[in-house]
């Protein structure tokens, strides 16, 4: 049994977290500050935090992890383990660990290092990424990788089932290399193989109608559902809950929204077209494309407008 530090913040941190105090000795937890959420921006404890507070394991909150009291006197461990944290850690903080310092990424590293690797595959349409459990270094996601495992990417992936299987899979590949380690010989990174991710802002949710639609289908796929994606119809904003993609060589121009048999398209860039089938108007209701249409008739708008 291992001795564990763990830092994380988000769901896909917990997978893990669940599965080192099942097999190991976890002595402490770190996590992101909590943040106020919401429409009544109340303060709503991060997933780490909540796992900690049911399992009874010490949880801090630093700012920055190096300020933490923690570190003034910290005990013997073996491993420093990081998973969907959220903070570069210290070099110094790294060398504490007896054995390694390890982090759990969502991609086949070296693609996509950084903040947003989930979201990076599904906005270019891969068919297949991973997990990589490396070694924490200085450069971000730079470190000699572990252990590796492919994941496929379905058809019908949106963000969230990608993410939660990655999760699991994190866990699993996460155990493995741990109970493995004395065996495992770390590869290094192919620099001339990497790519690089960023953090996602709600701006990037906005849809220009000049893309083809399949790439604005991944997009949906990526930011479902969040940050969600949107338009504008009229000066409001549009956002498209559930679009599907459809083959429509048409020749409107990029916006226009007509009918084709009993579906709602939206004409796209490349002759393509994206069907509405759920939509929520700024100040409205989410409402089955259908629904919407009793109340206002979108054929021969164009949005973005």
């Amino acid at each position: 049994m291992a001795t564990v530090v763990f830092a994380g913040t988000s769901d896909f941190s917990i997978y893990s977290l669940m599965a080192l105090v099942k097999e190991h000795d976890v002595l402490h937890v770190f996590s992101q500050p909590d943040k106020p959420t919401g429409r009544k921006q109340e303060m709503k404890a991060t997933p780490v935090r909540g796992l900690c507070e049911k399992l009874s394991l010490q949880c801090s909150q630093p700012e920055k992890i190096e300020d933490d009291p923690f570190w003034d006197n910290p005990p013997e461990f073996d491993f420093l383990i990081t998973a969907s944290y959220g903070q570069m850690i210290p070099e110094r903080i790294l060398k504490l660990a007896k054995k390694d310092a390890l982090n759990v990424h969502g991609s086949l590293l070296p693609k996509y290092r950084g903040a947003s690797p989930i979201q990076e595959a599904l906005l270019s349409g891969d068919e297949i990424t991973g997990i990589s459990v490396m070694r924490m270094v200085k450069k971000m996601d730079a470190g000699d990788v572990f252990l590796q495992q492919e994941v496929k990417i379905n058809k019908e992936d949106t963000y969230k089932s990608l993410y939660e299987r990655l999760a699991e899979a994190g866990a699993s590949v996460l155990i493995k290399a741990i109970e493995d380690y004395e065996a495992i010989r770390p590869l290094p990174q192919g620099e001339e193989d990497v790519s690089y991710c960023r953090k996602i802002s709600r701006a990037d949710g906005e849809i220009n109608w000049g893309n083809p639609a399949r790439d604005i289908f991944n997009m949906w796929r990526a930011f479902t559902p969040w940050p969600g994606v949107f338009t504008f119809l009229g000066g409001k904003r549009l956002k498209l809950l559930k679009v599907s993609e459809i083959e429509d060589e048409h020749q409107a121009e990029y916006g226009v929204v007509y009918k084709k048999d009993d579906d709602v398209l939206v004409a796209c860039g490349e002759h393509s077209a994206l069907v509405l089938e759920e939509v929520q108007l700024e100040g409205g209701k989410v409402m089955e494309i259908g629904e919407f249409l009793k109340g206002r008739n979108l054929v021969g708008e164009v949005l973005g407008n």
